[in-house]
């Protein structure tokens, strides 16, 4: 991985700051995936993720595992643990843990710390963006990880997609927006199971979003469901697919 990253940041340093930069950091980031495709199949350190999960082991199933690994008690676990994910993040790896064992994925911190001075505006912004959803993504595994209100900020307010419209990542960003919008309907306008109407709550929900983010492309679409919502009395059904199939963020 860290020598991916080096000859990323060599072929880099002729086009610094441009556009021509970002696409190829696009290319090299192809790269760093088939890097960790490798990574999880061959690097994955049983001791490593027990030791991480030790403190959500039940008492029995701890000491075993500690007596196993001969390690003294829990917080010398902990401290073995962070400093193996200290070296991996130096690596450019990020470790996560993805419910039946840990994942390695690229650790946007140290991307954006190695090769973030030399790309363009618009190359720096998609390392924001991504950097912001490691360390507190938005969602996993269909749940909500943010609050409605941070979501509707972050579904609304990163504007990648029409500040950079020509950049190599405007593609994914789309396509993210797209997710995040469908995602952002399907739960917070949340429907009361005994008659499928739009609850109070999610009403509210909407109209605040709209207040604040109106004026977005975001803010069109949600509108123009709350519109037709309403029109039919804020009764569920196909209004939200048949909605969103003419509209894109």
């Amino acid at each position: 991985m860290r020598a991916t990253l080096d000859a990323m940041t060599a072929a880099l340093r002729p086009d610094s700051g441009t556009p021509q930069a970002d696409s190829t950091f696009a290319r090299f980031r192809g790269v760093l995936d088939d890097d960790l495709r490798v990574i999880n199949r061959v690097a994955f350190d049983r001791k490593l993720d027990d030791l991480f999960h030790i403190t959500w082991m039940l008492e029995s199933e701890r000491v075993e595992t500690l007596r196993h690994h001969g390690i003294a008690d829990t917080a010398a676990a902990r401290v073995i643990v962070d400093s193996l994910i200290r070296r991996l993040g130096a690596q450019g790896i990020w470790t996560r843990d993805g419910g039946e064992g840990l994942v390695f994925s690229v650790n946007e911190d140290t991307v954006a710390a190695v090769v973030g001075p030399l790309l363009s505006p618009a190359g720096r912004a998609y390392l924001t963006i991504a950097s912001q959803e490691q360390h507190r993504p938005s969602a996993n595994d269909a749940s909500l990880m943010v609050s409605w209100d941070e979501f509707g900020d972050r579904l609304a307010a990163d504007g990648f997609v029409s500040t950079y419209p020509t950049s190599p990542f405007t593609a994914e960003m789309r396509d993210r927006g797209a997710m995040f919008l469908r995602f952002y309907l399907r739960g917070s306008p949340g429907f009361d199971g005994r008659a499928p109407t739009l609850t109070e709550a999610a009403k509210t929900n909407m109209e605040h979003f709209l207040a604040v983010y109106g004026a977005t492309p975001a803010g069109a679409i949600v509108r123009g469901y709350r519109d037709a919502l309403k029109a039919q009395g804020y009764r569920g059904g196909k209004t939200l697919d048949e909605h969103l199939a003419r509209q894109r963020p």
